[in-house]
């Protein structure tokens, strides 16, 4: 992650700035391409979980959708 936007649903998740994305939903994230096609497609979710790396350790973020 490069840049985030105030109160953007990004930012609202957790993510951070120097984040980088591996999964969302245990799917794994392999350009901006499909990382954008599968935000689009959250309307039908209850939750999200994202694998990220952050200052280099591997974690799990967790974000129900209401």
């Amino acid at each position: 992650i490069t840049y985030l936007k105030d109160g953007s649903v990004l930012k609202n998740f957790g993510l951070k700035r120097g984040d980088v994305i591996l999964q969302i939903n245990s799917q794994s994230v392999e350009d901006s391409q499909l990382f954008g096609e599968l935000l689009n497609n959250l309307d039908n979710l209850e939750y999200i979980s994202i694998t990220l790396l952050r200052d280099h350790k591997e974690k799990e973020l967790y974000y129900e959708i209401y």
